[in-house]
């Protein structure tokens, strides 16, 4: 556990995915510019964010967008994930988080999956005592809602 700056890590992680958003003529939104800095696990952080960003490309139509956004509520901060994907049907939402379920959404570019992904990102947020929300229809996109308790916030910094 250390101190996470979250705009940081979603630039990095926005940055690694740009080829393969740019393939599929998808737009990444980040509005955040604010550098909240919150104590947790940066490699659990990291690994629930890059599935989660991985997941909104390579479910997202074509010729779309995919936005992240992050903020800090009181003792939590959060992470918000939204696509134009196909959504996931109310059977999908009973099954969301099965290693290896294999969902009535398909990638849209034929791009693999094996079904372990939300499972991991699930696994990661509960051991950082977290919850995950799903908000979405079929044929109107996902938004995953993560929220996080943090020991600390530290506000950045003013250069001297």
């Amino acid at each position: 556990v250390k101190d996470v700056n979250l705009q940081d890590v979603i630039n990095n992680l926005v940055d690694n995915y740009k080829e393969a958003a740019e393939a599929k003529n998808i737009s990444i939104l980040k509005p955040n510019s604010n550098s909240s800095t919150v104590l947790t696990d940066p490699e659990f952080l990291t690994r629930i964010i890059d599935n989660l960003l991985s997941n909104s490309i390579k479910f997202s139509h074509p010729n779309s967008m995919v936005s992240i956004s992050h903020g800090v509520n009181g003792p939590h901060f959060f992470i918000l994930v939204k696509d134009n994907g196909p959504g996931f049907s109310e059977k999908d939402k009973t099954q969301l988080f099965q290693k290896f379920k294999r969902l009535s959404a398909q990638p849209t570019a034929r791009e693999s999956s094996n079904g372990l992904g939300l499972a991991l990102i699930k696994n990661l947020v509960d051991k950082l005592n977290g919850t995950i929300e799903l908000v979405s229809e079929p044929r109107h996109g996902s938004e995953f809602i993560i929220t996080i308790p943090h020991e600390a916030i530290k506000e950045p910094q003013a250069s001297a």
